[in-house]
């Protein structure tokens, strides 16, 4: 188990219900309340936002609820 806080700027802010999985060398955060996707790094660093909410290509219609609290 590794613990190492997500950076926290205007631009990757998370509400308290999101899902968060590893891949790779990513950390994937979807936010159930801002319906955004964010990427960081390994160590926690904010990457970029992935892709937008809406029924187009490259787009997606939701976000799974799990909370981060667990």
């Amino acid at each position: 188990v590794r613990y190492f806080p997500l950076e926290t700027t205007d631009n990757c802010l998370l509400g308290n219900e999101c899902s968060i999985i590893y891949a790779g060398n990513s950390i994937i955060a979807g936010d159930a309340q801002t319906r955004s996707f964010y990427r960081f790094d390994k160590n926690g660093k904010f990457m970029n936002k992935i892709g937008r909410q809406g029924q187009g290509p490259e787009e997606y219609a939701e976000i799974g609820r799990a909370s981060c609290r667990e």
